[in-house]
């Protein structure tokens, strides 16, 4: 896949995510500060995500979510891991949403 056809497919992606809903704070996982990583990897797109908890309700169903949505905004292999370093805390949440939940002021 040629650069810009690349950073075409990682556009959609990010906005793709942004459809990727967690069910208990009504945020999207990107808002959420749960992708730490998206890229391509030669031809794979790979991404680094993580979760609010270890304990996490949605902690299968919600890696699967991301991957369908990569896969088809990509159309390129696709893989999603989930990864526990750094830790998730609500520092990462992007300050409008952290504001929207009262986190912030």
């Amino acid at each position: 896949m040629q650069e810009m056809a690349k950073e075409e497919t990682l556009d959609r992606a990010w906005s793709a995510l942004r459809g990727v809903i967690d069910p208990e704070l009504a945020l999207d996982v990107v808002a959420l500060g749960l992708i730490y990583r998206l890229e391509f990897v030669e031809d794979r797109l790979e991404c680094d995500m993580t979760l609010t908890t270890l304990g996490c309700p949605v902690s299968e169903s919600m890696p699967i979510q991301v991957h369908e949505a990569l896969e088809h905004c990509s159309g390129s292999e696709v893989e999603v891991k989930v990864v526990w370093s750094p830790p998730w805390s609500v520092d990462m949440i992007d300050p409008a949403s952290a504001k929207a939940l009262g986190l912030r002021r």
